[in-house]
């Protein structure tokens, strides 16, 4: 806010340049296994990687609960502004201190989230803090000023990092390196699908079924914007449960095997 929009664009862009850089110093050794023989054709390689994708159950559990998670961060990422203004009545000035404070949250506790993942597992803080998120979220909904949003804002970051630090390495642990490559080829696409599902339908949804919502349950008002804020928390709420219920006999069907 205080240096203005130019300067954090060009220190946005100076971060791909860094970024860029050390791709390009990067040293990989290449394998020499297998020299002469024909490589495989392009639709082999990818029906070989599809059967291996979908007949690895912690694979499939993991990009289910993935794509859960997107479309209900998309749904949440087309109305964080509009929500800040209408519901937390946000001042214009500081609108993007209010969006940051989800950047916070993630900032603060990815050194504390990878912490807990070696000391409690990757599985049991990925569906623990999922959980959290979603209720977070659905406190977010209720939230009508700045300052008690804003608190849930950095909340809902922290538990956000569980996707960061958790996934990955799940995905590593049950991929062989062979297959590394194609299974991000067909995750990340259907990651990607969910989120513009999300975008859209809550975009739609929004804007006809719920434009002129106003009900009052159990002593609470609901309107628009924060039926689809409990709408996102109640999904990752439902992800974090699945991952809780499914995910660890996944992986330890993947060891037994």
């Amino acid at each position: 806010m205080a240096l203005g929009p130019s300067w954090v664009i060009a220190f946005n862009a100076f971060s791909f340049l860094v970024s860029f850089l050390a791709l390009l110093f990067l040293r990989v050794a290449v394998s020499h296994q297998g020299q002469g023989q024909k490589p495989p054709s392009y639709w082999s390689s990818f029906k070989e990687g599809l059967k291996f994708f979908v007949s690895n159950r912690a694979l499939v559990v993991l990009l289910i609960t993935g794509m859960i998670f997107m479309f209900a961060g998309m749904i949440y990422n087309s109305f964080a502004y509009l929500f800040g203004v209408e519901n937390l009545h946000v001042p214009e000035s500081l609108l993007g201190v209010y969006v940051a404070c989800l950047g916070l949250g993630v900032v603060a506790g990815m050194p504390l989230t990878a912490f807990l993942a070696r000391r409690l597992g990757e599985v049991r803080i990925l569906w623990i803090f999922l959980i959290c998120h979603g209720i977070s979220s659905v406190l977010l909904s209720r939230m009508t000023s700045m300052l008690p949003g804003m608190l849930c804002l950095v909340v809902r970051g922290f538990f956000s990092t569980c996707i960061f630090v958790t996934v990955r390495p799940l995905i590593l642990r049950v991929t062989p390196r062979d297959f590394i490559g194609r299974v991000m080829a067909f995750q990340q696409p259907l990651i990607t699908v969910a989120s513009l599902l999300g975008g859209t339908l809550a975009g739609i949804l929004t804007s006809t079924l719920l434009a002129h919502l106003h009900a009052t349950i159990a002593g609470f008002v609901f309107g628009p914007l924060d039926t689809m804020f409990t709408a996102v928390g109640i999904l990752v709420i439902c992800a974090g449960l699945f991952a809780m219920l499914v995910l660890p006999k996944a992986l330890e069907g993947i060891k037994n095997t």
